[in-house]
């Protein structure tokens, strides 16, 4: 085991806002075979090795600045880790378990998510009658510039499309598109492997930030890893931890400030938001082009995009609605009633490929495999060539859709919604009395959707109707027209992923956890990255913008701590994956792997 003594090391601190030089922080020490020993004091601690936290760091270490990159787990999922974000719920059929929310991993969250990537409204970011604690303190354009850089970061680039005309009641120009490598730290990784500007400590679990000036400022990261407390200095420091994770850390610093965040009945931990999602209609498109029309396109290199359908923002303010986006999904392959002998061939091949790999399945149901062989013999050639055509363009990365989808005969697809949910003071989170294996307190969640929440996607519902039959381009089936509509979107709202608000940003201090630049109000060299500073969850799935975020924040860091000039305000494209302008540095491997990661301690 090798050591390095902070005092002996060459790299300094440029520029340090608190006013103190890299060689000031002492008692940095490195531990583990081959550590790069240009490595002091970083000029950027970051928490979280997920896609936030990895878009800061490399957006920070591309422009020059030296950057710690803590990671609680390692580079495979660890059951140690993931217990320390247990929680506990009052309501655990709205709100999903912890380990369904987060992954402790290299990679974060981006090892287990579906790699949609949507950018935000302008309506999201403006002040709205109707929807209470709406508006942000910045406004949308000055995050648009940076979705580029934020798809070409996640690989979610696509190039030039086809413009579509915009609609009066209900526009269809709202895309969506995925990523080609869902884990960011994959994609990301020769970058990683090959920088001399970053260092990845996985192993490295955050337990406490070590405060100074009263509270002003922050001096350290407290860390545990293998059993040892290691304390990380740095200039500025950045949670990236999570929502929750990012309030729970937050929270139990002010157990001992309690003046803090606006104190004990502050804005920290309140109006914890997520999304509504699910099916209660069915669209009959008129023709089969208008269908066509919202099917999975390619786009650029290996990406994929699909239009939806939104209401206008003048659509959503005369109707008082939340915003929300709809678009057309296939009926599950399982789902023999679909008739489509596509559809029942693919099952069956799934079936059979399970029991080939000796995993056991639920047993046939014999009148449910009947079915799906009836649907294969209505047109037995066309069923079969269109299941290895698809089976094919499944196996082939570069034609892979992001998820099943086929074309119906009949024209007739489910009609999935994704809709805001507005800011509620009831939804929040706070400490409990029980307490993680380092002492912290663990988080009681109380997760509350509200009759707004619902109202809203009963009433777009019945809006986008009115306009498809308005316009000829069909109409809704309801699953279940003598139901109530409200009680079914009741049974399907379920979130717990997306971890919106809690740290939100605000002008000021009392209204809010974080300013317009992400830094926490009252803490000059602490910031906060990720979905937990949004003011309102919008319709989109929040990732993309939270990158875009995380990169903007970049940026400031930057101009913050940099002794070069004043970089440009536009962003910074990400570092290429074949990227030789960061070179000679180490890629450190968790505790499954070859090689130990270091430890950076007294």
């Amino acid at each position: 085991m090798s050591r390095y003594n902070a005092d002996a090391l060459p790299f300094r601190c440029e520029t340090c806002q608190l006013g103190q030089s890299a060689m000031q922080h002492r008692g940095l020490i490195m531990i583990s075979h081959g550590v790069p020993s240009h490595f002091g004091t970083a000029d950027i601690c970051v928490a979280g090795a997920g896609p936030v936290g990895l878009a800061v760091a490399l957006q920070c270490a591309q422009a020059g600045l030296k950057v710690i990159l803590l990671e609680s787990g390692t580079q495979r999922a660890s059951k140690t880790h993931q217990l320390l974000s247990n929680f506990t719920s009052d309501d655990d059929i709205i709100h999903a378990p912890a380990h369904l929310t987060v992954r402790r991993v290299l990679g974060g969250t981006s090892t287990m998510w579906g790699g949609r990537c949507v950018e935000y409204d302008d309506i999201d970011f403006v002040r709205r009658d109707h929807v209470g604690g709406s508006g942000w303190p910045i406004a949308h354009h000055t995050l648009r510039p940076y979705y580029d850089a934020a798809r070409r970061f996640l690989s979610s680039d696509f190039g030039a499309i086809d413009p579509v005309p915009e609609q009066s009641v209900f526009q269809t120009t709202s895309l969506e598109s995925w990523t080609r490598d869902r884990n960011t730290a994959h994609y990301h990784r020769e970058v990683l492997k090959s920088s001399k500007s970053i260092l990845v400590c996985t192993d490295s679990t955050l337990v406490d930030v070590r405060m100074r000036n009263g509270g002003g400022a922050v001096e350290a990261f407290v860390i545990r890893s293998r059993g040892q407390e290691v304390v990380v200095r740095g200039c500025a420091f950045v949670l990236a931890c999570g929502g929750r994770e990012n309030a729970r850390l937050l929270l139990n610093l002010q157990r001992r400030f309690s003046a803090m965040f606006g104190g004990e009945g502050g804005p920290l931990g309140r109006r914890y938001m997520g999304h509504l999602a699910g099916e209660i209609a069915c669209i009959e498109f008129a023709d089969p082009s208008l269908a066509e029309a919202f099917f999975f396109r390619r786009a650029g290199q290996r990406t994929f995009i699909r239009h939806r359908f939104r209401p206008t923002d003048e659509t959503q303010r005369r109707h008082e609605l939340l915003n929300i986006a709809f678009w057309p999904k296939s009926p599950p392959p399982e789902d023999a009633s679909h008739r489509d002998g596509v559809a029942s061939a693919l099952h069956i091949m799934s079936r059979l490929r399970v029991r080939a790999r000796h995993r056991p399945g639920r047993p046939a149901d014999p009148t449910v495999a009947s079915a799906h062989i009836l649907n294969i013999l209505r047109k037995p050639g066309a069923a079969m060539i269109g299941a290895a055509s698809y089976a094919y363009r499944q196996a082939t990365p570069r034609s892979r859709y992001p998820h099943y989808f086929l074309r119906t005969p009949d024209n007739i697809y489910l009609l999935h919604y994704h809709s805001e949910h507005a800011p509620n003071d009831a939804s929040r989170i706070a400490l409990s009395s029980d307490k993680d294996d380092f002492g912290l307190h663990r988080l009681s969640v109380s997760f509350r959707y509200g009759h707004q929440d619902f109202q809203s996607v009963v009433r777009a519902h019945e809006l986008l109707d009115e306009w498809l039959r308005s316009q000829g381009y069909g109409r809704l089936r309801y699953l279940d027209d003598s139901g109530d509509r409200l009680e079914s979107i009741r049974r399907h709202a379920r979130d717990g992923y997306h971890q919106i608000g809690l740290t939100r940003m605000s002008d000021r201090q009392g209204d809010g956890v974080v300013d317009t630049n992400c830094t926490v109000h009252g803490v000059a060299n602490l910031s906060i990255a990720g979905s937990s500073v949004f003011p309102t969850s919008g319709q989109a799935n929040p990732t993309l913008a939270a990158v875009a975020l995380a990169q903007r924040l970049g940026d400031h860091l930057t101009r913050r701590l940099s002794t070069r000039g004043s970089p440009s305000p536009a962003p910074h494209d990400p570092p290429a994956r074949s990227s030789s302008t960061l070179t000679e540095g180490r890629f450190l491997r968790g505790r499954t792997g070859q090689k130990r990661e270091p430890i950076l301690g007294h």
